[in-house]
C-alpha cells in the first residue's frame, strides 16, 4: 500500500501506524517512499505489485530487522515450491500459517477506493491458502507482509492481493521484487 495503486509520489512520507489506524505526521514518520513500479491497468501483464521506502541512517532504532512472532530472517531468498508451509504477519491477520497451493497463477486483481475501479492482469503469482480449519492467512491490511517459509524463516514471497472471500491469498515472489528494486532482506546469512 506504499504506492496507493500508483496515487503516491516519490518522496512522500511513509508512516507507521499507518493513518488508518491513528498514524499522524510528522511524530510516526519512519521513511520516505522510493520510485516504484507503477501497476500497468490496461491489461498488459504485471509480475510486482510493490514499492519500498528508505528508512534513514543505518543507526535508527525505530525499525526493527525483525519480525513479530517468527523473528530474524535469513536473508537468502529461496524460491516458492508447491505444498511449502508458510507464514506471515500481517496488520489485519497477525501471525498465520498456509500452504503454497500455486506457484504460476494468473489473476485479474481489482483496485478501487470506491470512487474507482480499477484491474491489473498478473502472470506467474504465488497463491497461498490457509493452514487449519478456521480463520484466513490474510485479509485486507496485510498487503506487503512478508511471506516466509514455515521452519527456515527464507523470504519467499510478498503479500498483495487476496479473493474477496478468503481462500486465497496471491503474492509476488520474492525474487522478482528484490531483483527489481536491486536490494536485499535484512537478515542473518545462513
Amino acid at each position: 500500500m506504499l504506492a496507493n495503486s500508483n496515487a503516491a509520489r516519490e518522496g512522500d512520507p511513509v508512516i507507521q501506524p499507518g493513518s488508518a489506524d491513528g498514524g499522524t505526521l510528522p511524530d510516526d514518520r519512519i521513511a520516505t517512499l522510493e520510485p516504484y513500479q507503477e501497476i500497468n491497468f490496461t491489461g498488459r501483464s504485471n509480475d510486482i505489485d510493490a514499492a519500498i521506502a528508505l528508512v534513514g541512517d543505518c543507526n535508527q532504532d525505530v525499525v526493527s530487522p525483525e519480525i513479530i512472532d517468527i523473528g530474524r530472517l535469513n536473508s537468502t531468498p529461496r524460491t516458492a515450491m508447491e505444498g511449502q508451509t508458510v507464514r506471515k504477519y500481517g496488520r489485519t491477520t497477525g501471525h498465520t500459517t498456509g500452504v503454497v497451493s500455486d506457484i504460476s497463477g494468473d489473476f485479474w486483481v481489482n483496485y478501487g477506493d470506491g470512487t474507482q475501479n480499477l484491474r491489473a492482469w498478473f502472470e506467474n503469482q504465488i497463491v497461498v491458502k490457509n493452514k487449519g480449519s478456521s480463520g484466513f492467512f490474510s485479509q485486507s491490511g496485510d498487503s506487503g507482509s512478508l511471506i516466509v517459509d514455515a521452519e527456515t524463516r527464507d523470504p519467499v514471497a510478498l503479500l498483495f492481493a487476496g479473493s474477496e472471500d478468503g481462500e486465497i491469498t496471491i503474492a509476488n515472489p520474492i525474487k522478482l521484487v528484490l531483483q527489481h528494486y536491486g536490494v536485499t532482506v535484512v537478515g542473518q546469512e545462513e
